[in-house]
This record gives C-alpha cells, structure tokens and sequence, in this order.
C-alpha cells in the first residue's frame, strides 16, 4: 500500500476508529487466543502520528476494522485476503518506523551540529582569553614603560636643575664683569668722554660727573689724583692746566685698564662659560627628549588599556555564547532522548506484538507440530538404536577377525620354531651318521616338519 501523496493534510490525533463490538471482539480475540493487549499494540500502530500523516484516513480504517479477522488469525488459517491484510498493516508498521527512525536521525544531527557549536565556541572563548592575556602583558609592559619613562623626566629635570645651579655660581663673576665692563665702557663713552671733551651743555656737567663719579670709585686710581678729577673735569680742555690734563689723561688710562681687565677676565672664563652653557642646552634637550619619550609611554599605555578593554568585552561575549550553549544543548538533547524513547517503545511494544501476531500458529497446527517432531524424535530414536547395534555387530565380527588373524600369526610362529629345531637338530646329527644317505634324512625332516605342523 502507497502512502498517501504530500499534499494530503495531515490528520490531526484521533481516538482509534470504530472497532467490534467489545463482546464481540473479546470473543474473537479469545477464540484466537490473542490478548487484549497484544490487539491494542497493533491497533495503536495505525492511529499512529506518523500513520496519520503518511496513509489516508479511509485506509487506515479499512485496516482497522478488519484486524481482528486478519492478523488476530492463526498464520495457518488465513486467506488470501487476509494475508493482503497482514502485509498492509506490515507496510505501515515499516512507515511508522521509517518515520520514527528519520525523527530520531533529525535530532541526532540537531545535537551533533549543537556539539559542534560548542567546540567552535570553546575554541574562540580559548582563543578569546589568549588574546586578553596578551594584551593584560603588553598594559603592564606599558605600564613599565610609562613609570620608566616619567623616571626619566625626574632625572632629567633634577639633571637640569643641577647645570643651571652650577651655570648659575660658575657665571656669577663672569656676569659681574660683563656688568661692570659695560658700564665702564658706556660711562666712559658717554658722560666722561664729553666732560674730557668739554661737550657739554650748559648747566650739564654737574650731571654728567655725579654720573661718573660711582663708577670712577671703582678705578684703581691715585686718591689724589681722584680727588682733583671734578676740578679738571668742570673745566672746558681750553682752561685745563698741564695738572689737569694729567688728571684727566690718567682718568682715561684708567678706564681703558679697567676695560682691559674685565675683558680679560671674560676671555679667561668664556671656554667654562660656553661649557656651562652646552650642559645646560644638552640636560635641556634631555628633558625635553624625555618628556617625547613619557607622552609616546603614555599615549600607548592608553591604546594598550583601551584594548585591554576591548578584549575584556570579548572575552565576557564569548563566555556568555558558551552559557547560552548549555540550554540550548539540553533542549537538543532532550528533544532527541524522546525521539529515542518513542522508537525504542514502538520497536518493543508496537512491532514486537505484530511481529509476534504475524507468525503465530493455531494450536492445531502446533498440536500437529509437536505430534510430527514427536514422531521425528522417535523415528531418530530407533535410527539410533539400529545403528548402535549394526555398531555392535560389526565390533564383534571385527573381533573375530582379530582373533583368527592372532591364531594365524601364533601357527606361523610355531612353524618358524619347529623349523629351525630342524635345522639344528640336522647339524647335530651330520658328524656321527655320515653314512646315512642324503635322501633318508631329506625324507625324516620333512616327516617331522610335517608332524610339527599338523600339531
């Protein structure tokens, strides 16, 4: 029987078709020696789901209502139509376990391809931590680097600090000098040269010499002479006697020594200076060196935290994947133990109890039987016993054979022995009756060769 086409709808679970009458049935499944529970085990094959979604509903109560005259009678009894029967509900019990048996290999797959989702998620959650921990190694690298790095800047501040402290007390007396150098050299420029010139304004030269007098007091210079420099400087170089202009003359070789010292004084320091100086510019590009160095740590302290970060989210989605799984898992795995469960209860209810109706015997026929393999039995029995004794028979003719071929053997050894007391009895006897002819003695040994033989 065909199942029916795809497009037929699927019957939905129904209560099994009309049956018998529960007496008449009873009856039946008595008179046939089937159990009620036996009946019901086959019957539940065609109000099957499955059944319902692969054979029409008509068919399947075609089947039912003839079951109990069909497969419920003995193997023995049925006819053809009968048989047909059985072979149909036969096809549907193989449906229904074709079905059964793909549902179970639908789930079995849902849960393999669910176990496979599991190690693909295991092995990116692996891969997942690895990366966290590479990236929580290289923070702590920069952060290291980052704590280096700010080392240096305090080392090459406090470095600075040290070259312009010691820049700071080795050109004090440099500067000093450059100090009283210009000033010596702008005094004498300007407010000495025109009191020397006499190039003054009217009213003015007070100024100019309160002006120079400051400085002058640092000159090394004659207190003297000092004393009469106002004098000889108020007065215009027209008025200025020789003492005057001796005053004045020494006044400006004064200054110029005083120039000359100060200059030299700067000469002799400006190698320490310039040394001071280049200490100074290179603890400074240091510093700022070092500062470069802690911005970069920390730029990429920052990019390394930010990627801690990243892979702290992806390792928390990973895990959540994971988690996930296990519901989803059990749900599979569940829905594929049930699948289990219903085969394994068709295979052990279902089709064992059609398996067991389909082959059944009528207890006439298993009457008949046992009266055949009873025969068969006894039959074998006497075959047995013929052949035991045949077996016997044949035992005792083999030991007369033995026996007679025992004789033989024990005659011709007699005759062997009584041949060779022949033998030595005519060689003891030669010496002494020579004269006895050749046939006389011929003729005695084959007279006692003979009685020997016969005895």
């Amino acid at each position: 029987m065909a199942p029916k086409k795809s497009n037929t709808k699927r019957a939905s679970v129904a209560a099994p078709a009309e049956e018998p009458p529960a007496k008449k049935l009873q009856a039946v499944l008595k008179k046939q020696g089937v159990t009620q529970a036996t009946y019901k085990q086959v019957a539940e094959v065609l109000t099957h789901p499955v059944a319902q979604g692969l054979f029409p509903e008509d068919c399947r109560q075609m089947l039912l209502s003839g079951l109990s005259q069909s497969i419920c009678v003995a193997v023995d009894e049925r006819q053809q139509p009968q048989e047909m029967t059985v072979a149909m509900i036969g096809e549907v019990v193989a449906k229904v376990l074709q079905g059964l048996q793909e549902g179970l290999d639908a789930e079995n797959e849902k849960v393999a391809g669910v176990e496979a989702s599991k190690a693909g998620l295991e092995e990116k959650l692996q891969a997942s931590e690895a990366a966290l921990k590479a990236t929580q190694a290289s923070t702590a690298e920069r952060e290291s680097a980052l704590q280096t790095a700010s080392e240096a800047v305090m080392a090459a501040r406090a470095t600075l600090a040290t070259r312009e402290d010691e820049q700071k007390v080795g050109d004090a007396g440099l500067v000093a000098a450059q100090a009283d150098k210009d000033t010596f050299e702008v005094t004498r420029a300007g407010d000495f040269d025109k009191l020397k010139g006499g190039d003054w304004e009217t009213g003015l030269a007070k100024d100019h010499f309160k002006a120079l007098e400051p400085v002058m007091k640092k000159l090394a210079m004659d207190e003297s002479l000092k004393t009469a420099t106002k004098s000889a400087l108020m007065k215009k170089p027209a008025e200025r006697g020789p003492f005057d202009l001796t005053v004045v003359d020494e006044l400006d070789k004064c200054f110029h020594a005083k120039i000359q010292e100060l200059g030299a004084t700067l000469d002799a320091g400006r190698s320490d200076k310039d040394a001071r100086a280049a200490a100074v510019a290179q603890a400074q590009a240091t510093l700022e060196a070092a500062d470069e160095a802690q911005k970069a740590a920390s730029a990429a302290l920052c990019a390394a935290k930010e990627s801690q970060k990243e892979g702290v989210a992806v390792v928390k989605a990973d895990k959540a994947a994971l988690s996930a799984y296990k519901p989803e898992y059990k749900l599979a795995t569940e829905q594929r133990d049930q699948k289990q469960n219903e085969l394994q209860l068709f295979v052990d209810d279902n089709m064992t109890s059609f398996d067991v109706l389909k082959v059944r015997i009528s207890a006439k026929k298993q009457k008949q039987i046992a009266a055949e393999t009873a025969a068969a039995e006894a039959a074998a029995a006497a075959e047995a016993a013929a052949a035991e004794a045949a077996a016997a028979l044949e035992a005792e003719a083999e030991a007369a054979v033995a026996e007679a071929a025992a004789a033989v053997a024990a005659a011709a050894e007699a005759e062997a022995a009584a041949a060779a007391a022949i033998a030595e009895a005519a060689a003891a006897a030669a010496p002494v009756a020579m004269e006895t002819s050749s046939a006389t003695v011929a003729m005695e040994m084959v007279e006692a060769l003979a009685a020997a033989t016969t005895a």
